[in-house]
């Protein structure tokens, strides 16, 4: 698997990434969409992928029909939405998925950098969003590493 510019003649249907670059024409960063089951619906997400930091930098929810006050934490909560100012996204020594799982672990007791604290009382959804950030980034931060001089140089 490889990255193929949108509007090339190879490109074919997959896993779309956006690329935005600063005005030097440098590389800023990457945006995926991901999606998992939540509680009441599918949760939809975009998030920020920095492949500087092999880190996940921020996300923003697109769609959730979780319930009012509990889990619709996860799209203004400041304090969930700290574990997305540099989630651990490095790479495994094969390069071939990373390094170790995103996982939600139990409100207050977060220790590592590729765990989410999860929002007390919406348990349901804070592992969905683990599991998507996970399950999208397993499989596309390997492609976007190889790939970088790709991307780098302006899908």
């Amino acid at each position: 698997t490889t990255i193929t510019p949108a509007d090339s003649d190879k490109a074919a249907a997959g896993i779309r990434i956006y690329a935005g670059y600063d005005d030097q024409d440098q590389l800023a960063g990457i945006a995926l969409e991901a999606a998992a089951q939540g509680y009441q619906d599918v949760i939809r997400i975009l998030y920020s992928y920095d492949p500087a930091c092999e880190c996940i930098r921020g996300i923003e929810v697109l769609k959730m029909a979780e319930t009012p006050g509990i889990g619709d934490k996860i799209a203004k909560d400041p304090g969930f939405l700290m574990n997305f100012e540099a989630l651990d996204t490095r790479l495994g020594p094969t390069g071939s998925g990373l390094a170790n799982a995103i996982i939600s672990v139990k409100h207050g007791s977060k220790s590592e950098p590729w765990q989410i604290d999860a929002i007390s009382g919406a348990t349901i959804t804070s592992k969905a969003v683990a599991r998507m950030l996970n399950d999208s980034a397993q499989q596309v931060v390997p492609i976007i590493q190889k790939d970088l001089a790709i991307v780098e140089a302006g899908l």
